[in-house]
């Protein structure tokens, strides 16, 4: 059934391609009413428990389905729902081609109306018609109001979409897997550099859509907060519009690499500052955060291409996207210091960049498992920050610039750049009351601009979990600050 879906996102890349992002618009409700189809379909394969089945467990209890007659209603009525979104799929898109003159159907509405009046319509009538016939068809299952029932069963979408029995991943970030295949991925790249951005960022919708569902952590981490950054608790609709920021910048990752900042608005403020400290003929620490886009700083690399740039990375916690990236600049996978793998080789390779006088880009959010960290005050409560970048530099006796790409929705970006330290330098004999001083300064600074616009936060863990601490080397602390 997973075919299906991808039949529809190649359907959805030939339309666009001739009819530019009409094309891409027109075919969005087949697209979608695919997933939705397949969402269902994938819970009838052997050994899974059927989609309806789930709800019926998550609102009525799983005894229900101890019933033999329940759970072959279950399992008949997610294929008639199956069934019911291809066909509307298949509609969907019968309209779009009808549309643009590739199918000779008789007058009839055109694809737009068709998923945003038509398709919605047809969905709740199921959904009605269903639920009002229950009674007779289900008496086992208890009577509920329509309106408690869809309320329910909102509630309960979430958990719908996990097998029952399983578990969440692993909370700490390291540990949880890469998002999206490597197929997926490099479609996605295709459509944007054959087609263009536009007919790329169509696609963004039904992705954020998706991975609002699928990924259940990182959507209650979303939610998490944002609650917690506005004050408020957050809606259905920001933590969309969460999800979607963050992919928006991992699609323009590819633009950035690929044609570097040519068709964007990049608003640089700071760089002043970056340049008063390369003017000393000495490395820079650029230490950034997991917020908006790392690679917006190549106006660095426009503005001044004598520069030479680093950047502190890890290869292995995103691979497919990181293959797929670096194939598109390979002149920037040369600049990438790997820290999977021998830590000595990547200290020496920080070394060596920094004797070259190279801006060296780093992030100084993310501790991972067993790193040397400190508590900071950071939105209201002690988060743990790594302190490797600090002694990084201060080994170095590099100057530290903050540095954060905050993406403002369109083609539009604006970096900063702020000097954090002018030289980096901790005494041994001072060393505890100085790392939580910088650590302090370093979140402080990080709270600012990320309250500057909160969905540019990605990281989609909870942030505040305790890790477990230890007091490793610095060759073994900086995998944590990969960019």
């Amino acid at each position: 059934m997973r075919v299906v879906a991808w039949l529809g996102l190649i359907a959805l890349l030939v339309l666009a391609h001739r009819y530019d992002t009409h094309g891409a618009l027109d075919a969005l409700p087949a697209i979608i009413s695919a997933l939705i189809g397949w969402l269902f379909a994938r819970t009838l394969a052997r050994g899974r428990t059927p989609l309806i089945a789930r709800a019926i467990a998550a609102i009525d209890g799983a005894g229900l389905l101890a019933d033999a007659n329940v759970a072959l209603y279950a399992r008949r009525l997610t294929l008639i729902w199956a069934i019911y979104q291809y066909a509307l799929a298949g509609i969907a898109g019968a309209l779009a081609l009808h549309a643009h003159g590739w199918l000779a159907l008789p007058p009839l509405a055109m694809p737009g109306w068709f998923g945003f009046v038509w398709l919605p319509a047809a969905v709740a009538l199921m959904f009605v018609g269903e639920f009002a016939l229950r009674p007779w068809l289900l008496p086992q299952a208890p009577r509920k109001n329509l309106f408690v029932f869809a309320g329910a069963l909102v509630r309960a979408w979430p958990q719908l979409l996990r097998e029952p029995g399983t578990t969440l991943a692993s909370p700490h970030w390291s540990e949880r897997r890469e998002g999206g295949g490597r197929f997926a991925l490099w479609l996605i790249r295709t459509i944007g550099l054959r087609l263009g951005r536009p007919a790329a960022r169509a696609l963004l919708y039904p992705i954020t859509v998706y991975f609002f569902f699928r990924r259940t952590p990182e959507r209650r981490a979303s939610r998490a907060f944002l609650s917690r950054a506005l004050g408020t608790p957050a809606s259905t609709w920001q933590v969309l519009r969460h999800i979607h920021c963050y992919a928006a910048t991992i699609l323009d990752r590819v633009f950035l690499l690929a044609r570097s900042t040519r068709g964007f608005d990049i608003h640089v403020s700071g760089l002043d500052q970056v340049e008063a400290q390369i003017a000393h003929g000495r490395g820079v620490l650029l230490l950034g955060a997991h917020i908006g886009s790392f690679e917006a700083l190549r106006v660095l690399a426009d503005s001044r291409p004598q520069l030479r740039l680093r950047f502190v990375m890890d290869r292995g916690q995103t691979p497919a996207l990181t293959q797929l990236l670096h194939a598109l600049n390979p002149a920037v996978a040369q600049m990438a210091i790997d820290v999977r793998g021998d830590g000595a080789d990547s200290v020496l390779a920080i070394r060596d960049a920094a004797h070259e006088g190279a801006l060296i880009g780093l992030l100084g959010d993310r501790a991972r498992v067993d790193e040397a960290t400190r508590d900071a005050e950071f939105f209201g409560a002690p988060a743990a920050f790594p302190i490797a970048p600090y002694l990084i530099a201060s080994a170095l006796e590099l100057p530290v610039v903050l540095c954060f790409g905050l993406y403002r929705g369109g083609n539009r970006y604006d970096v900063y750049f702020e000097t954090l330290a002018e030289r980096m330098h901790i005494p041994r004999a001072d060393r505890v009351v100085q790392l939580a001083q910088w650590t302090q300064r370093y979140a402080s600074r990080l709270e600012h601009y990320t309250r500057l616009d909160p969905t540019n936060w990605f990281n989609f863990y909870d942030f505040w979990r305790r890790p477990v601490a230890a007091e490793p080397a610095v060759r073994d602390s900086i995998a944590g600050s990969a960019v």
